[in-house]
């Protein structure tokens, strides 16, 4: 049986990317999924860079609002939300244009997922808690215990995946490095063309500031004072992501606005570092955040030759 056939785009943050798939969307009468952890969820709009409503108008866009912030949004939630999408889309004929910077969510998609044990949310509460009573260093230690594969791939204060990993090694004595490394990430169901946009470091780290100052410019700290006026607890994890936790701390603690627009930046420059990294490691054609054409008539050659 022929796999279905998609079109992938990722890259670093600010690198582009979302609008040379919307340029190519265009041309081709495509729909796009957003790969974006932080675009799922609604009310977080300025500090996720989503696509306006002119631009979702103009391309039908999935996945994106689909979560309240008190959700927990999973790579496994993704991969059957997009399949669902992806079919759907199929089913009027249009192409599909998978694009985001989650590159653990377009692994998944593309290769499958982990054999790990579910979440478990009595203990992932337990765990939370622990963290954020200023314990996170036990939880780090105890990973580095159980786990130094894993750990030594974290930065201590990676709160999201020290938990998972903590978690994993305690519901199945298993480490979750291991159960990666068995697992090699096999069985994904598309045929899939995958391209990842390069932008020189100096550039990046400029489009990164750029970006940054004008999300502040457009009332990200408003957002984030609305969401929080709202009772949300700034604990939740798509408040701990980078930038809305450095906002969160400013508005909870008090601070310098210019100091927290540096640390945004800074932030978001090694995030966008550790991305890179990965997307080394990723088998994916190379294009400049100048190349819409060339991947349009890529994508175009690709569909017509299934």
């Amino acid at each position: 049986m022929e796999r279905p056939r998609i079109a992938v785009l990722t890259g670093p943050t600010a690198s582009g990317k979302s609008g040379i798939a919307l340029e190519a969307a265009l041309e081709l009468g495509a729909e796009i999924i957003s790969a974006d952890s932080m675009q799922v969820y609604r009310g977080l709009d300025i500090g996720t860079a989503k696509p306006s409503q002119e631009e979702r108008r103009m391309v039908p866009h999935h996945l994106i609002d689909v979560a309240e912030i008190t959700e927990s949004y999973s790579a496994g939630r993704f991969r059957k939300e997009a399949g669902e999408a992806i079919e759907s889309i199929h089913s009027r004929g249009k192409p599909v244009i998978v694009v985001g910077g989650t590159l653990l969510y377009i692994k998944a998609l593309l290769e499958g997922l982990l054999g790990a044990p579910v979440r478990d949310e009595g203990l992932r509460s337990e765990l939370g808690r622990i963290w954020d009573e200023g314990r996170g260093g036990e939880l780090y230690e105890e990973l580095k215990r159980d786990d130094p594969l894993l750990a030594a791939r974290l930065h201590p204060n990676d709160r999201s995946r020290i938990i998972r990993g903590v978690e994993v090694f305690r519901l199945s004595g298993e480490p979750l490095s291991k159960l990666q490394e068995a697992h090699g990430f096999s069985g994904g169901g598309y045929d899939a063309l995958v391209f990842a946009v390069e932008v020189e470091r100096p550039v990046l780290y400029r489009a990164i500031d750029e970006r940054v100052g004008r999300m502040l410019r457009e009332g990200w700290i408003e957002e984030v004072r609305g969401v929080l006026d709202r009772g949300y607890s700034p604990s939740l994890m798509p408040l701990q992501a980078i930038g809305y936790r450095e906002i969160v701390r400013f508005l909870t603690e008090g601070g310098d606005a210019a100091r927290v627009a540096e640390e945004i930046k800074q932030a978001t420059r090694n995030f966008a570092k550790r991305q890179e990294t990965w997307l080394k490691k990723m088998a994916a054609n190379r294009i400049t955040r100048r190349e819409t054409a060339v991947f349009a008539a890529a994508v175009k050659n690709f569909l017509q030759s299934g």
